[in-house]
Order: structure tokens, then sequence, then C-alpha cells
């Protein structure tokens, strides 16, 4: 379709000649941004970048270091490293001196331990001749008493040997009072059996004269056994009665059944009417209520939707509101920046006109009008570039406003339309009285009305259960009247059969007129006569019994008289040898009676003394001994000792303290001193070694002999290949006059080459700016640029074929005629560029370009929209 081989579609590349246009009419720094979009360094940036890392990180670690350097030795006190060294060697002859103060003031500590320590022993063998004589006095203090001792102990080892005498004595007085106390037993025992004999006797006579109730209560068992004979031949006549009475109970209680049911149905019925009397009126109420609830509901759905139509409406207002202030701001922000467009492109045109009037020279001919005469040239103003960047901003800050402008144009039209379609729809609906919510409420309330009914109760069956609860009643009353007749036959027969049975039991008393009375009655009488038998023989057998114990206690009696004398004379043996014993023992009563007390302590006694005479004798020993140990000697004064003692201890801790903190202020200072000596040798290593990379990094980023970066070398050095391939079309399309060269500057005495290009005439021989360009030979100028940036680009890059190339927009500014036919040589020199392996797309509206390219498209603009006819010469 294009005319293009296969192998012509390979790659295909808009040139950028639109940005050169730009690079052109831009300053240096633009010019480094355009470069740098259209140039990839982004390699040499994040070289520099990372160098300066390192760089910046190495010479913070170094100034660091160096700061932390004199910030520890500041804070040590010191003002270099040499001042530290002389106070080292000052602080250690001073801990010399004061380590010998210390082993003096030692050695003098030890000499007043000795000696306190002497004293002390010396003062502890005053102390034990002081206790001995103390002991010893105290022990002679308790001599008397233990003579006394001494005594006691004699005395009871006399009475030991009388004990058993005593003893005997002691036996014969107990066995004399057990003897005495028998014999008052023994007559009190005759005395009570003497009585109690005679009250057997009184007794048993009384209850022979009782023989008469025995006979008595016999004839009560005959009288019993009769009645129980006259209770057996009425048993039938009993069964009869209780029969008739159990059928008289039967009879009462299904009357009392039937009348229940009776009155059951009955007020079932009663009930019954109620309830559908009750049911018709709440039928109806509900009927009424359900009506009146579902029109309540309708008209709050019809209050509803007209609120919902109203809050709608305002809503559409409200936006339509906003809506118009948009519009009016939008106008009149629109207003302004077209105004502000005019003015900007005014200051353009003059700026451009001041740019060509800067380069015209006496008796050369004017670009614009090819007058050699220049009598009032333009000059002074802001420069082109810069008014061209105001234009171009408020060219697109204008049309960014036309755009909002005719956005909110149309957001008015819209909101205003809905507005318009909710006012009619609001207009359409009928608003009943009152809110939707007072509406909803009343709904509500009616329903509750409704549950408050119950649930709903089918009526009809209701009415249809009236008839058989009526033939319930009258089925329970004739039932009723049948049971009542049956209970009053039943009570005649019952009171009869009662009648007949009384009458043949009314010899029995009434209280006897039950079998199990008749059996509890006859044992009480034969138990009270089985007792009053038993009481004779107990008192005949009592009287017997008496007899025997009165005998016996007599007996007793004779004995008991025959013991205490007995006892009288072992009671006198006994005192006669007690007495002797004693006697032969030389101790009065009174003697023995103290030493008895004793006699179980004579032990205790034996060994108190033996202990006395053996303590007695060692403080008597111990006494000699400390008084050998103190002759001649004075007592020392403890405390004036200890207090030379402490007084030495002070100092020679004072002293060892000393020594040892200056031994430590020494020792720290020598830490610190290697410490830092460590620290400048790391610091130094590092400053020699980061020293080529902050070098290298300092030249990437600029400080360098050339004053330039790493990223803007590159970008000059891709720049000037550019510029020679550029030159190679520019050239030709300039029939020769023109060519692109850098414009050197002088910085700090050295020449550099920066971004800014100028051109250099041939005719005149002299380089001058490209702002005094026609806009077409900038478009060439912008075009040869591309060009060679494409050149440069297969040339570099084997890998890289630009196969085709698209140049957009710019033919407009050539014209054939008037600026020396240079629409022609562009068009040669790109037809010169396609061949077999390039092929070249020109985009512009220029009819002299259309017909110079064989074949193409064309972009048709109709109210339907866009089209492309394909375009064939």
């Amino acid at each position: 379709m294009l005319g293009y081989d296969v192998e012509q579609f390979r790659q295909i590349v808009l040139l950028p000649q639109g940005q050169f246009e730009r690079f052109l009419a831009s300053d240096s720094k633009a010019r480094l941004e355009i470069l740098r979009g259209l140039f990839d360094v982004s390699l040499y940036e994040r070289m520099t970048e990372r160098l300066k890392e390192r760089a910046t990180e190495a010479r913070t670690t170094y100034q660091q270091g160096m700061a932390l350097h004199v910030q520890q030795l500041t804070n040590a006190g010191f003002a270099s490293t040499d001042d530290l060294t002389s106070t080292i060697d000052a602080a250690e002859g001073r801990c010399t001196e004061l380590d010998a103060a210390a082993a003096t003031a030692d050695a003098t500590r030890a000499a007043a331990a000795t000696t306190l320590g002497n004293g002390e022993a010396l003062q502890k063998c005053f102390d034990e001749a002081g206790a001995a004589a103390t002991a010893l006095t105290a022990l002679q203090g308790r001599q008397t008493y233990m003579d006394a001792l001494r005594e006691r102990h004699t005395a009871a080892g006399c009475a030991a040997q009388l004990v058993d005498r005593d003893d005997t004595v002691t036996r014969a007085v107990t066995a004399l009072a057990a003897a005495k106390d028998a014999e008052t037993i023994a007559m009190g025992r005759v005395t009570e059996t003497v009585a109690a004999e005679a009250t057997a006797q009184r007794t048993l006579e009384d209850l022979k004269a009782k023989v008469g109730e025995i006979d008595a209560l016999k004839q009560q068992l005959s009288d019993l056994d009769r009645y129980a004979t006259v209770l057996t031949d009425a048993t039938d006549l009993k069964v009869q009665a209780e029969n008739a009475e159990g059928l008289l109970a039967s009879a009462r209680t299904a009357a009392a059944t039937a009348r229940q049911h009776a009155e059951r149905a009955t007020q079932a019925l009663v009930t019954h009417r109620a309830n559908v009397d009750r049911a018709h009126a709440n039928q109806n109420e509900r009927l009424r209520l359900t009506a009146d609830r579902d029109r309540v509901h309708r008209q709050a759905r019809q209050a509803r939707e007209v609120e919902r139509a109203r809050t709608a409406l305002d809503t559409a207002e409200g936006l339509l509101t906003k809506a118009q202030s948009t519009v009016a701001d939008a106008r009149l922000h629109r207003s302004g920046l077209e105004s502000a467009v005019r003015d900007r492109q005014a200051e353009f045109i003059a700026g451009q006109a001041r740019l060509l009037a800067e380069s015209l020279e006496g008796g050369s001919p004017c670009p614009v009008c090819g007058s050699a005469e220049h009598p009032r040239p333009a000059h002074g103003g802001e420069p082109a570039a810069g008014l061209e960047a105001a234009w171009r901003e408020a060219q697109v800050a204008f049309d960014s406003a036309a755009i909002d402008a005719q956005t909110a144009e149309s957001a008015f039209s819209a909101a205003r339309s809905v507005r318009d379609e909710r006012k009619t729809a609001l207009e359409a609906l009928d608003a009943p009285e009152g809110s939707a919510a007072d509406l909803e409420g009343d709904a509500l309330r009616m329903g509750k009305a409704i549950e408050a009914l119950g649930a709903v109760v089918d009526v009809a069956s209701l009415v249809g259960q009236t008839s058989t609860l009526e033939g319930y009643v009258i089925t329970a009353d004739v039932e009723r009247s049948t049971k009542a007749d049956a209970e009053q036959l039943a009570g005649t027969a019952a009171a009869l059969a009662r009648q007949s049975y009384n009458d043949h039991i009314a010899a029995v008393p009434d209280w006897l007129r039950d079998a199990a009375a008749i059996t509890l009655r006859r044992r009480t009488v034969s138990t009270q006569i089985d007792e009053r038998q038993l009481e004779i023989q107990t008192a005949q057998d009592l009287c017997t019994q008496s007899s025997a114990d009165r005998a016996g206690a007599e007996s007793d009696r004779t004995g008991a008289a025959k013991r205490i004398t007995e006892s009288d004379q072992d009671l006198a043996d006994a005192r006669t040898a007690y007495a002797t014993r004693r006697c032969e023992l030389g101790l009065t009563e009174e003697q023995y009676r103290v030493a008895k007390a004793d006699i179980a302590n004579i032990a205790t006694m034996l060994e108190q003394l033996d202990t006395f005479r053996e303590n007695l004798t060692r403080a008597q020993s111990r006494v000699e001994d400390t008084s050998a140990a103190i002759a001649d000697r004075e007592r020392p004064n403890l405390e004036l000792l200890r207090a030379d003692r402490d007084a030495a201890q002070a100092a020679a801790a004072a002293a060892t303290r000393a020594a040892a903190d200056a031994r430590a202020g020494c020792n720290q200072l020598t830490q610190l001193l290697e410490s830092l000596r460590d620290q400048m040798d790391r610091l130094a290593l590092l400053n020699e070694q980061s020293g080529p990379l902050r070098a290298m990094a300092d030249a990437f980023e600029g400080r360098n002999a050339m004053n330039i970066t790493l990223e803007t070398y590159a970008v000059g050095a891709m720049f000037d290949q550019v510029l020679e391939a550029a030159n190679l079309r520019f050239g030709p399309m300039s029939q020769g006059r023109y060519r692109l060269e850098r414009d050197v500057q002088t910085v700090g005495g050295r020449r550099k080459r920066g971004l800014d290009i100028r051109v250099h005439d041939i005719q005149t021989g002299r380089a001058r700016e490209v702002t005094t360009l026609s806009g077409g030979e900038t478009f060439i100028a912008a075009l040869a640029l591309a060009l060679g940036l494409s050149d440069i680009v297969e040339m570099t890059h084997g890998a890289i074929r630009l196969d085709t190339i698209f140049i957009d927009e710019g033919f407009g500014s050539l014209d054939s005629d008037s600026d020396g036919g240079t629409l022609d040589q562009v068009l040669q020199v790109l037809q010169d560029i396609v061949g077999q392996r390039r092929a070249v797309g020109l985009i512009s509206h220029v009819p002299l370009v259309q017909q110079a390219v064989p074949n193409g498209f064309t972009v048709l603009k109709t109210p339907s929209g866009s089209r492309i006819e394909e375009r064939v010469l």
C-alpha cells in the first residue's frame, strides 16, 4: 500500500527534529536537559552518583574520626597527643612515689597491730586473774551452806534406817481403823435387814387381803367372751349395712359427678356464646383496621415518593447553582488567559524582531525584507527564548482553560436538564396530607391494633358448634336427674340395714362393738390378773430372803469385833519397836520427821558436796596460776593502742588508695593514648586508600580543569559526533552556506567547549547565533541534527538499524521561492536517504511536500469523524 518492500519494514522511528528545534532556541541548561532525553547517559549518571556516595562516605568517616579524635583529647583535658604523653610520664613518677609511701604506711600499720595484739593478750591475763579471785571468793562464801548440807546428809542417812519401823506402825494404825469401819458397817447392816424383814411381812399381809379383786377380773373375762359371741352372730347384718352404705356413697358420687357435668356443659355453652359474640366484633374491627391501614400505607408511599422527588430536586438545584458558578469562573478564567496569550504572542514577535535586528550588519541584506539599509533596528528587551517559552506556556494554559470552560458548559447544561426533569416529576405527583413518617407511624399503630385482636377466628365454625354444646347441656340435665333418683333409693336401703344391725347388738356396750376392742380389753384384764398373782408370790419370796439377810449381818458384826481386838495388839507391838530403834539412832521424833524429807535427796546432796569440794580446789589453783602470770607487770592502755592502730590503718589505706588511684589514672591515660594512636593510624590508612576514589569522584562531578561533569562530558562527546554527521546533511540542504559548530568559552584562563551552538556562515566567514536563522533554516538545522543522530545511532550500535524514519511538522516554514528553494533541497536530501535499506515518511499538510511524496495517505475531516484515504501518484 505504501510502496515499501518487505525488507524495509524492520524498524520505524519518528525523528526528534521537534526537540532539536527547541534545543536550538534554548539556553545551555535547557539544552543539557534536552540532550539527556535524546542520549542515554544514565550509566554515567549512576556511575557518578555511586562514586560520589562512596567518596562522601569515606570523607565523612575521615572527618568524623578526626572530630572524634579531637573531642576525646578535649574531653580528657589535653590540647594534643604530646601534652597527653608528658602527663603520662609525670603520672608514672607520681605512681612510684605513692607506691613507696604506701609500703612505708603498711609497715607502720603492721607494727601497730602487733603492739595492740600483745597489749590485748596482757589485758586478758589481768582479766583472768580478777575473774579467778572473784570465783574463789564466791565459792568461799558458800562454805557455811555446804556445812549445813553435810549435816542434813548425815541425818537423812540415819532416818533411812528408821523408815521400815515407821511404816510398820503406819500399817498397824491403818488396819485398826479398817477393823473399826467394818464393825460400824456390820452394825448398820443388821439394822437394815431387821427393818426389811418387817416391811416384807406387812406387804404380804396387804396383798392377801386383795384376793377378791382377782375374782372380779375373772368375771370381766366371762362377760367379754359373751360380747364376742354376740358380735360374731351379727356379722352378716353388719356386712349388709356396710354394703348398703357403700352403694349410697357410689350413688352420691355419681350424682355429684352428673351435677358437675351439667354445670360444666351449661358454663361451656355460656362461654361459647360469649366467644361467638366477641369473634363477630373482632372480625368487624379487623376488617375496618385492615382497610384503614392499607389506605394509610398507600398515602405513606406517595408521601415518601414526594419527599424523594423534593430531595432530588433540591440536590439538582444545588448542583445547577454550583455548575452555574463554575461556568462563570471558567469563562472569566478563559477570557483572562486569552488576553495573556495575545500579550505573550506580541512580546514573542517583538523579541524575534529584536533578535533579528541584533544580527543585522551595515551593508548586509536583511533576511526578512532583503534591504541592505537598517535605519531603526529594534533592540533591548527579554531574550527571545524566554518569550517563546512564556508564549507557549500561556497558550497551553489557555487551551486547558478553554477545555475546562467547555466541560463546565456541558456540566451546566446537563445539570439544568436534570433539574427540569426532576421538577416535572415532582409536579406530576399528588402530595397527601401529613408527612411520610407520620403516616407510617399511623400504619404501624394500626398494625399493632390488628395484632392485639389476636389470631383470625372462623366465626361460621363457632356458630356451628353452638348446637352441639346445647345438645350436651340437655344430655347432662337428664343424667343429673337420673343419678339424683338413684341416690335417694340408696339412702333409704342403707338406713334400714344399719337399723337392723344396731338392734341386734344393743346389749353390747358401744365401746366394745368391735372385735379388736374386745380382744384388747380381754388382754388387759388377763394381764391385771397375772400381775396381782405375781405380786403375792414376790412378797412371799421377799420375806424368806430378808430373814436370811438378817442372820448373815449379825454374823458379820461378831467377826468385826474380833478383828478390832487383834489390831489393837499389833499396833502396840509396832510402836514399841519403832521407839526402841529411834533411841538407838539417837534421833528425836522431830529430828526424824525433818530428816525423813531429805531421804529422797541423799544422792543429790552427796553430789553437791563433791562438786563444791572440786570447784574450790580448782579455783584456788587458778588464782595461784593467774597471779604468777601478771607478777611484776602493769595493766596496758588498750584505748591508746587501738587509737594508734586505727590511725596507722587509716594512713595505710589512704596511701594505698592514693597509689591505686594514681596507677588507675595513669593506666587510663596510657589506654587513651594507645586508642588515639590506633585511631590515627586507621584514619591515615583510610585517607590514603580513599584518595584516588575522592579525586575521581571530584573529577566526575565537575571539579576538574575543564569544570564539566562526566555526564556533560559524555553528552558533549556524543554531541560532537552528532554535529559532524549533521553537517553532512546541513551543508547540502543549505547549498553549502552553513555549518554547525560548538561554541568555545574561556573559564579561568582555559578554553572550554559547552553545549551552545553557533552557525558558521560561509558567505560572511563568521559564526553567528542560531537564533538569527530564519524559520526554514532553523527547521533545516533541526532536521540535520535529527538525521545526524540517526546516523550515529546506527554507526555506534551495530545491532540497531533505523530502517524507516518519519519526519513530522516544520515543512510549512519552507518556501521554495522566498526561502531560496530550501524545500526542494531538503526533499532532495531526503530522497538521497531513501534506498533499498531505508525508507522515509513525511507528515505534512504542505501541498508541495505531498506532491513530492509518491505514495501516502490523506486524513479527511468530515462531520461524522475523520477518515483515511490512500493517495497514489
